[in-house]
């Protein structure tokens, strides 16, 4: 426990009480150092998983040499720490350091972000690619599905099920806010002023699309020369 603790003294996390969320079948309760336990599912027929990856993996906080075992929740936007046999998670603040899971060389930084004009909120992004100008991010993201039992015995019991949506893209240019990557190319270009035809010639040159994240880290790699 006291590798935990001092990972969390580290990056200055800030525990918060959390909500028994119905959904996610997932009990919460406080060890004495105010730490949150998790405990497994209890009930129900359930299909799926919670995470991208649901083994532990190394871990490194901010380029620190002290390495934890960690895993992202992408249904919960958590991360998630191994100490003996107990998991815990932790609550943390915008501008906490990075977090490194070594074997997968993904980067996640707990960021504010706009998911459209008007809306933000603040969560774990994946940084993808970061140069001077212009760094690209994508949100993984779990869905909870709700089953249903069978009434008649002529339908059939569907299990409640965690599925992975698509992945969705941000970019933040120079220092402005961190937004949703724009589907149309027109669109994205602008965002690059003075750049915008030669950044649309390289797009339409190499066939490129917005939709691809192979594509889009060529793209931004182009503008961050």
């Amino acid at each position: 426990m006291k590798t935990i603790f001092a990972f969390l003294s580290l990056v200055t996390l800030q525990f918060v009480y959390s909500q028994r969320i119905h959904s996610e079948r997932i009990n919460t309760g406080f060890n004495k150092n105010g730490s949150i336990e998790l405990k497994a599912p209890t009930k129900g027929e359930l299909e799926g998983s919670m995470y991208i990856y649901e083994e532990f993996s190394a871990i490194k906080a901010g380029g620190e040499l002290q390495v934890f075992l960690g895993r992202y929740n992408a249904f919960k936007d958590k991360m998630e720490f191994k100490d003996k046999d107990k998991i815990y998670e932790y609550y943390p603040s915008v501008g906490d350091k990075d977090i490194l899971i070594i074997n997968l060389n993904k980067t996640y930084v707990y960021v504010n972000y706009y998911i459209d004009d008007k809306k933000d909120e603040n969560g774990y992004l994946v940084k993808l690619q970061s140069g001077d100008n212009v760094v690209l991010y994508k949100k993984e993201k779990i869905k909870f599905k709700e089953g249903r039992v069978s009434q008649t015995g002529y339908d059939k019991t569907v299990p409640d099920k965690y599925i992975k949506a698509n992945d969705v893209f941000y970019i933040k240019v120079n220092d402005g806010n961190i937004v949703k990557l724009p589907n149309s190319k027109k669109e994205f270009a602008k965002m690059f002023g003075e750049k915008e035809k030669d950044i649309l010639k390289f797009i339409k040159d190499n066939s490129y699309s917005l939709n691809e994240e192979a594509h889009i880290n060529q793209i931004l790699f182009f503008i961050n020369k």
